[in-house]
């Protein structure tokens, strides 16, 4: 197996995407680590980094020390567009045969990035997703938000999302040609269920997921509302 050869890299390209927004604490490290992770696993990969307008040091950092490094691609966007349009700018940019997703903001832990691709490949998974613990992270509110998110694309459209917000590798056939409705993080959720309709093999893995800030964008009233609206649009659309 390939986790007993180190020598042995991933038979396919990866392209990893990473979203950030006012990570100047965290983005330089966690970055460092990702790119030896994947020069390590993978003979031919990218580094896609799409900054939504930070106000902070985030792009200087990231530019100061990965502007003439060739692995990297790195887009600041000039106005902050929201998580599921920046994510759509870096999935619609990957050239490479999969695509990972990850964040820079110290709650995921880089070597998971490696999990979830070499499960793609012992699998032959399409898409693998990050599965967080989140009865240790979250408070009961956002549990239940979590759940709920989870639990209506089973019910509504028959398909198990696991952890739809979380980390996740992808085949970028999947990505490309897919005209996603979702304006808001249902976005996500909705990549998941399209892979699954459109025939591929989807599964999950365990990640040492932890929470680091106070930040709690992902259950804000706003967001529950755009992904309820999401959810009904995707339905009247037929999927």
């Amino acid at each position: 197996m390939m986790s007993n050869n180190k020598q042995q890299k991933l038979p396919f390209s990866v392209s990893l995407v990473v979203p950030v927004y006012n990570n100047e604490q965290t983005v330089i490290k966690q970055l460092d680590m990702i790119h030896k992770i994947l020069n390590s696993l993978c003979s031919d990969y990218e580094i896609l980094i799409g900054d939504d307008y930070s106000s902070d040091k985030t792009v200087k950092l990231i530019k100061d020390r990965y502007a003439e490094n060739n692995k990297f691609k790195i887009n600041v966007n000039t106005q902050n567009l929201g998580i599921a349009k920046n994510l759509k700018h870096l999935y619609k940019n990957a050239s490479k045969e999969y695509v990972a997703l990850f964040s820079a903001d110290g709650d995921w832990d880089p070597n998971d990035i490696k999990r979830l691709l070499i499960k793609a490949l012992e699998t032959k998974a399409d898409l693998v997703i990050g599965e967080r613990n989140k009865k240790k992270q979250y408070n009961a509110y956002r549990r239940t938000i979590s759940y709920l998110y989870n639990f209506l694309p089973k019910i509504l459209f028959s398909v198990e999302t696991f952890d739809a917000g979380s980390i996740k590798v992808i085949k970028r056939d999947y990505l490309q040609d897919a005209k996603f409705l979702s304006k808001g993080v249902f976005f996500e959720a909705e990549l998941i269920i399209r892979t699954k309709k459109n025939g591929g093999k989807i599964t999950n893995c365990p990640i040492n997921f932890k929470r680091k800030n106070d930040k709690d964008t992902g259950a804000k009233l706003k967001l529950v509302f755009e992904s309820l609206v999401d959810i009904a649009i995707l339905k009247l659309n037929g999927l």
